[in-house]
């Protein structure tokens, strides 16, 4: 709307929501190929091009609202690295992000031991979350955004995975009881542009653009801050979920059993990897973010 209004209709979108034109494990080769101009991808669906960028994935690095918060912000070095990779090495310009919250389990059992994942199918979404699973004695399936419901209706994984505020809006808890507060990564989206067509467009279409996507970046943190806020109270006051937290115990259990996948990344993702290591490791150091790791 901003785009359109601001540009007095020179430019038209065509909105293709609910995976009318591409699955969510589509989009990535869509844009970097030129098959769509615009679309919105999970973080974790680029880490077959750039390993590096699952770097919100890695178990408990991001498992506070600080510092995920922090590493997405616009002037971030971290967030830089990332849509630098993915512009060089998918064809593809971020325009903006689309965070979907701290990544919780859900289930009919509560999941504050590990141990209670052993043998449970669970729902992941890209190559980190899988790792996570398998190393903590879970069966991960691959299991898109557009087909979570199908798959907890049916029956065809015992724990979801996803942001709290999927949760909410998707109302996951038609179909499980229990959400175990794990927190153990950031849900990370991005709106993409394919950059062979960015760099065909004129320098005021170029900056009616990156005008509406700032204010988008900035409304879609608020409205995740939102939703965060008032999520858990909603699901216990409704009597929705019972909402599970992770004691200090069981937190250091979680890290113990998934501490090889910060190995196997360090071993994949190259340069760009160590990079965003040492980015994270400046970020720890700022105000926001230097407090123990819980």
């Amino acid at each position: 709307e901003r785009v359109e209004q601001q540009s007095d209709g020179e430019i038209q979108i065509e909105i293709h929501d609910a995976g009318k034109l591409f699955r969510d494990d589509q989009i990535a080769s869509a844009l970097a190929e030129g098959r769509v101009e615009m679309g919105f991808v999970v973080m974790s669906r680029y880490a077959a091009k750039v390993p590096a960028v699952d770097i919100f994935m890695l178990p408990f690095l991001f498992n506070s609202d600080a510092i995920s918060t922090a590493a997405r912000a616009p002037e971030s070095e971290l967030r830089q690295i990332v849509e630098r990779a993915i512009r060089q090495q998918t064809n593809t310009r971020v325009l903006w992000w689309i965070p979907t919250g701290l990544t919780v389990l859900f289930s009919n059992t509560p999941l504050g031991d590990p141990g209670n994942l052993a043998g449970k199918s669970v729902r992941t979404f890209g190559p980190m979350m899988e790792s996570f699973v398998r190393h903590c004695g879970g069966r991960p399936k691959n299991i898109g955004a557009g087909a979570q419901e199908a798959a907890y209706e049916t029956g065809a994984v015992d724990v979801g995975m996803t942001g709290i505020s999927v949760v909410m809006e998707r109302k996951l808890w038609r179909f499980k009881n229990t959400v175990t507060r794990t927190n153990h990564a950031a849900n990370e989206g991005v709106i993409g542009m394919n950059e062979t067509f960015w760099q065909s467009l004129t320098e005021k279409h170029k900056s009616i653009i990156q005008s509406a996507a700032k204010a988008a970046d900035e409304e879609a943190m608020a409205i995740l801050a939102a939703t965060e806020s008032t999520a858990y109270k909603i699901l216990t006051d409704n009597n929705f979920e019972k909402v599970v937290s992770l004691s200090k115990e069981e937190l250091e259990l979680w890290r113990i059993c998934s501490s090889d996948v910060l190995t196997d990344f360090l071993d994949q993702a190259g340069q760009i990897g160590q990079e965003l290591m040492s980015a994270y490791g400046r970020l720890r150091l700022l105000p926001c973010c230097n407090h123990v790791m819980q």
